[in-house]
């Protein structure tokens, strides 16, 4: 933990905190440090729960966030109300021809979900770590990505909210489909990147894969030693795209959020 940041400090976080049960220690050197100086000559191992416990109770996705280690690191970064853990990330967020539509519906008077969606992720480029390494990708028919590579936050995060500000749905005729595994393919394979966030309002309709079946049998075979947690977000109600995206989720070791 004394060297360690970024989402692999947080999962050694996670990590310790179901090895001992002390929930209430951050994932922090000197934390873990002072108690192990205290405890060591006491404490004893406890046997984990079955997964097949009926006693244990069925947490939600509000009691998952309440106990994550991460929380306790002091000031977090929100992604759509999403801790962000990782300083070697990538957000890919879709400009397709769905993105134009109301977020409360095709018949409110609230903003688009382009609208939404770019403002939330302006706070994260906004806040996040000056010591991570961030690369913004906009899908459609097509991918479009600010830099080659993920850029120091550092020195591009000006550069960073820029591009995203200027992002729009192509008004190109045939251009506002959905592309998810080039995406999904670009985002992973880029260096040093240990963390997506992908955010969609729906299932693929463009691609080299579009089948459920062919998409993940080709992305877990890609992500097998990349080792890149795609965390997917929907902005809409399509079941079929929320089954879809917690599959992507799923397959990566990463979780799907609506």
């Amino acid at each position: 933990l004394d060297k360690a940041r970024g989402r692999a400090q947080y999962e050694l976080g996670v990590s310790l905190t179901a090895v001992t049960g002390m929930a209430n220690l951050a994932p922090e050197h000197f934390a873990w440090k002072s108690w192990w100086d205290v405890k060591k000559d006491v404490w004893e191992p406890k046997d984990a729960p079955k997964k097949d416990d009926k006693t244990k109770k069925k947490k939600g996705k509000k009691d998952e966030e309440e106990k994550d280690p991460g929380e306790r690191m002091g000031s977090v970064v929100r992604f759509h109300g999403i801790p962000i853990h990782s300083l070697r990330l990538t957000f890919c967020q879709d400009v397709s021809g769905g993105m134009k539509n109301p977020v409360g519906g095709r018949d409110s008077d609230t903003p688009a979900k382009l609208v939404i969606s770019k403002q939330e992720l302006e706070k994260v480029l906004t806040g996040v770590d000056e010591a991570a390494y961030v690369n913004l990708l906009y899908f459609a028919t097509f991918y479009y990505k600010c830099a080659p590579s993920p850029v120091p936050v550092k020195k591009a995060r000006k550069a960073l909210i820029a591009y995203n500000k200027k992002q729009d749905i192509p008004d190109k005729r045939g251009h506002g489909r959905s592309n998810l595994y080039d995406t999904i393919a670009f985002a992973i394979s880029q260096p040093d990147i240990d963390s997506v966030y992908l955010l969609t309002e729906g299932g693929p309709t463009e691609g080299k894969y579009l089948e459920t079946d062919r998409f993940m049998r080709h992305l877990k075979r890609l992500n097998v030693y990349y080792r890149v947690r795609v965390y997917t977000l929907l902005m809409g109600t399509s079941r079929s795209g929320a089954k879809f995206l917690e599959e992507v989720a799923k397959s990566t070791g990463a979780k799907f959020y609506d």
